[in-house]
């Protein structure tokens, strides 16, 4: 194992503020997982009775509305905590004077780096791990494929370990933990919201709805959308789900049929948004590793030729 890696696990996982954190995590998780049932359960039914449906409908409806809600949310909280986790890792080390200390060992900058980003994407995988009961126990409606899930889940783990090197790398330049860390959450700010606004503003300037998709492409959860094929259940209910928007837009406008159904092909979409993210992670990492072995500390020069001290003045002589 990574010598930084055991050490960064048996310093943050023997604390009691790990088993709380999980704690929390998993309480506000099922709160919000509860209140999505409640809230599509309601709603389905408002619209059942209004148009006179059978409450057949309902329930592969609200299990697409949950599975995409829940997932979303997931990814939500792992933007959230990993660049906390991670923004700190480098410039941390720098702040307390023991960054030195660490480069002197006889682990290479990519070992050092490596280690970091496995601690810290650690806590992440550990919080999706501790997610999959809720994420399965919304599969029961129906209305969702066991493949979407699966794919869901692996763009949350990859898009948590991808921000988490992007946040070694500027923890990597940045001089202290702070400024990291607000660099980094503005870095994610960028990629939700920034992407989307870029979109609609090439959409309406160059008229191209095929030219606004490609800022969507490093927006995660456009790529989270696409791996689990929002919208794509039939039926005459609708419930809308936090991925719906995302979806809407990387049709490029096409309102009708929302998901990734018929003519559109999804797999693509979303595995250029994966593979982009991973392209901005694997730079990042490089980043880091060469800003670790500039400052890496040297051997101090041997000193020049001995030379023998000059002889001091002699004495009187003895008669």
């Amino acid at each position: 194992m990574n010598p930084v890696l055991r050490r960064e696990l048996l310093r943050r996982w023997r604390r009691p503020r790990a088993s709380l954190v999980l704690v929390l995590f998993l309480l506000a998780l099922s709160l919000v997982t509860w209140g999505l049932h409640e809230i599509g359960r309601r709603v389905l039914e408002g619209q059942a009775q209004w148009i006179g449906a059978d409450a057949a409908f309902l329930r592969p409806q609200l299990g697409r509305f949950m599975v995409e809600s829940v997932l979303a949310t997931l990814l939500g909280l792992v933007l959230v905590a990993a660049p906390g986790f991670a923004a700190g890792q480098i410039a941390g080390e720098r702040e307390r004077g023991s960054l030195p200390l660490l480069q002197a060992t006889l682990m290479t900058p990519s070992q050092i780096v490596l280690g970091k980003l496995w601690a810290s994407t650690a806590w992440v995988g550990l919080l999706v791990v501790a997610a999959l009961p809720l994420v399965t126990v919304s599969t029961v409606f129906g209305g969702v494929e066991l493949l979407d899930v699966v794919l869901g889940l692996a763009v949350v783990l990859v898009m948590g370990l991808c921000v988490g090197a992007m946040a070694l790398g500027v923890s990597s330049i940045a001089k202290r933990t702070t400024s990291a860390v607000v660099i980094t959450y503005a870095l994610v700010l960028l990629l939700i919201l920034g992407t989307g606004f870029m979109a609609i503003l090439v959409g309406l300037v160059q008229e191209s709805p095929e030219g606004a998709i490609v800022p969507l492409y490093a927006n995660p959860f456009t790529a989270l959308a696409g791996a689990v094929n929002t919208g794509e259940v039939g039926g005459i209910l609708s419930l809308p789900s936090p991925l719906t928007p995302f979806a809407y837009l990387l049709r490029a406008g096409n309102f009708e049929n929302v998901g990734f159904g018929g003519d559109f092909d999804r797999t693509w979409h979303w595995l250029r948004g994966v593979g982009l993210l991973v392209a901005f992670a694997v730079l990042a990492f490089l980043v880091a590793v060469r800003r670790v072995r500039l400052t890496r500390p040297t051997v101090a020069a041997p000193i020049g030729r001995f030379r023998e001290p000059a002889p001091t003045a002699a004495g009187p002589t003895d008669g």
